[in-house]
């Protein structure tokens, strides 16, 4: 997968990524396989249903496509679209071609979501994952968030954020990478996070 990754890798150095979408496309084999990996112990086995929130070329996907069933990658952005359909040719996924955060919500349950995560947006994903049906989540995010998220009450990253998310998912850090691992490279360090349903989201809450 890394040959098909150093492809994609050269494709996103010619495109031109969009601030306003938060735009950055992972180059790493390092982290794909990690995210794969963390999805796998996270379904115990091959995941029957994932969805992969910014699919962008697709490099993310190729690493999903071998441990799920079924993957249905949404892109926000056409000018992607050829390129993910030529890295998902032949598995068994189904692309959409829009912005996936409203289809949070009308996940079915025992989804995992996937995410390299845009972090314009970070916060309004992690609300309306916690907020939905999903089973879990296999999540990039920038690392002080990552380490927000997973920080334990009482220290000094504890706060609104962690109570909130650790009310309804059970939440693990995983590892650190840098901005080189990105197309373009970010300007801040990226963690992957692991998040398991606790309980569900009731309007109570």
């Amino acid at each position: 997968m890394c040959r098909e990754l150093e492809k994609l890798r050269k494709l996103a150095a010619r495109v031109k990524a969009l601030k306003s979408l938060g735009q950055h496309f992972m180059v790493s084999c390092s982290l794909g396989e990690e995210v794969a990996s963390l999805l796998g112990e996270l379904c115990l086995g091959k995941c029957r249903n994932v969805f992969e929130l910014g699919s962008g070329l697709g490099s993310l996907t190729l690493y999903l496509q071998h441990v799920s069933e079924h993957v249905i990658a949404s892109e926000i952005d056409p000018r992607f679209l050829d390129a993910l359909r030529g890295t998902l040719r032949g598995s068994l996924a189904d692309i959409v071609a829009c912005d996936g955060v409203p289809l949070l919500g009308a996940l079915r349950e025992g989804v995992i979501v996937v995410s390299n995560t845009p972090y314009v947006i970070s916060s309004r994903i992690l609300a309306a994952l916690v907020r939905s049906k999903a089973r879990g989540a296999v999540l990039v995010l920038q690392k002080d968030v990552a380490e927000k998220v997973s920080a334990k009450p009482g220290s000094r990253s504890y706060g609104r954020i962690s109570a909130f998310v650790q009310t309804f998912m059970g939440v693990s850090l995983g590892g650190s990478y840098p901005p080189k691992v990105f197309v373009p490279r970010p300007k801040v360090w990226s963690a992957v996070v692991v998040l398991k349903r606790l309980r569900e989201w009731t309007d109570s809450y």
